[in-house]
């Protein structure tokens, strides 16, 4: 089979500026120097674009790259170059790429070549969609095996590891949703119709939305909090203030939640604002244990922080850690330079 014609890029052509003149000024060497640009140029393109048979799906490769194999051998796909000016940062770096697996580059598009386009997208990653399929005619990134399943996120968080057809990942047992995320997180822990539910109790009493939350009951396929019991023992009302029940819910009404909470006492967040405890004065910085623990005594914009040296020797970082200077950028405590 004889080669194919090679065509070379015509480059961009670098813009002639005062820096590529002679000392004594003249523009000739001007010419010169952008003549050998071009040159350089349309080497580097007849490297990349190098000379094949017609029968060839490999995308072009960067300079110097090998040409990789895959399954269904067209090589890997790689993009990285501009090889007709359609795509000016190779085709990894294009939307297509990342959320469908169009990231090789073929005729000027971005096209799905083999199953490794497939292993760079979002939908292989997130739902085990990691192996290149023709449907209809069409190249298309599919579930192909129990593998891309088990690698992906909705196996780790949702308990789906296993495939079902080519396009969805499923649940298939118990022991499935019990491993995975969200039932540790959020109460996700029976197993039915290929896929983890909230559906009893139990399902959240052990999962952290409980714990942190107060949300301990199933109520219409979710965790909810069922009363004022539930957002009084649950640990982020003694942390954060989160105290009060509302619709199913624990939130913090207002400066009383707050100054309950370790927050207040720790940091000096005692005055509700927005949906959460910050500090609003330097009063409760002053008052909170973070002053004499770590110097951290005055109030900037709802933080408490180290606001003078004074602040820093006279806490327990100084005495301790010798940290006895206070940073003007971080607010902290550190060790002295000056």
């Amino acid at each position: 089979m004889l080669p194919r014609p090679v065509m070379l890029l015509r480059p961009a052509m670098p813009a002639a500026t005062a820096s590529t003149k002679t000392p004594s000024g003249r523009p000739g060497a001007v010419l010169s120097v952008t003549l050998l640009t071009v040159a350089i140029f349309a080497a580097v393109s007849l490297v990349a674009t190098g000379c094949g048979g017609e029968d060839d799906e490999e995308s072009p490769e960067f300079a110097g790259k090998g040409s990789g194999s895959s399954e269904d051998g067209s090589g890997d796909g790689t993009a990285e170059n501009d090889a007709d000016g359609t795509v000016p940062w190779g085709c990894k770096h294009e939307k297509a790429c990342k959320e469908e697996g169009k990231c090789s580059l073929k005729d000027g598009k971005c096209v799905i070549l083999n199953s490794a386009d497939c292993s760079l997208s979002q939908i292989c990653k997130v739902d085990g969609k990691c192996t290149k399929k023709d449907v209809g005619g069409k190249p298309t990134c599919i579930v192909g095996k129990n593998e891309d399943c088990a690698a992906a996120v909705v196996c780790k968080v949702g308990g789906l590891c296993w495939r079902k057809d080519d396009t969805a990942c499923v649940a298939n047992g118990p022991d499935d949703c019990k491993k995975a995320e969200n039932c540790v997180q959020r109460g996700h822990c029976t197993y039915a119709d290929d896929a983890c539910f909230v559906k009893k109790d139990k399902d959240c009493n052990g999962a952290n939305v409980c714990h942190n939350w107060g949300l301990c009951h199933h109520v219409k396929g979710k965790c909810a909090a069922k009363g004022q019991i539930d957002c009084t023992n649950a640990a982020f009302c003694h942390q954060k203030g989160w105290c009060t029940f509302d619709s199913g819910t624990c939130v913090i009404s207002g400066d009383g939640d707050c100054k309950k909470s370790k927050d207040c006492m720790d940091d000096g967040k005692c005055s509700f604002s927005g949906g959460s405890c910050i500090v609003k004065t330097d009063k409760q910085c002053a008052n909170s244990s973070g002053c004499p623990d770590f110097g951290a005594c005055k109030n900037f914009d709802g933080e408490c922080g180290a606001g003078s040296d004074s602040d820093c020797k006279k806490s327990s970082s100084c005495t301790s850690n010798q940290l006895c200077c206070a940073n003007s950028v971080t607010k902290k405590c550190t060790g002295c330079t000056r």
